[in-house]
């Protein structure tokens, strides 16, 4: 692990393509931009746990269970295509996309949500 003091407005680099900037200081905060190619994931800790959740969650999931949720909701039945995968199984290697909750997105007074910025 590097440790390092950065004032406001420096920065350090990860490999070449990776800039990390120390945007604001507060009395108790730090406010980082980071600068890194679309390909590569930047998720605050807290964020990647709550996925990490989410997926695990939606692994034990029993099959059919959602059919039947949707069932008692009033809506149509979710049966599987043939052929296709049983609910909650995703094919090897598969990223399973999940919607972050509105406290960590940064949508609530106060939230401290990432945003990338155009270049």
């Amino acid at each position: 692990m590097l440790v390092t003091r950065r004032r406001s407005r420096e920065s350090i680099f990860i490999g070449e393509e990776v800039e990390i900037k120390v945007l604001e200081i507060g009395p108790s905060w730090v406010k980082l931009g980071i600068d890194a190619p679309k390909e590569i994931s930047v998720l605050r800790s807290e964020q990647k746990l709550t996925r990490e959740e989410n997926l695990a969650a939606a692994r034990a999931l029993p099959t059919g269970a959602l059919s039947d949720l949707v069932r008692r909701v009033g809506g149509k039945s979710l049966t599987p295509a043939a052929g296709a995968r049983a609910a909650g199984s995703a094919p090897a290697g598969a990223t399973v996309a999940a919607e972050p909750s509105s406290r960590l997105s940064g949508k609530e007074p106060g939230g401290t949500g990432l945003a990338r910025t155009p270049q």
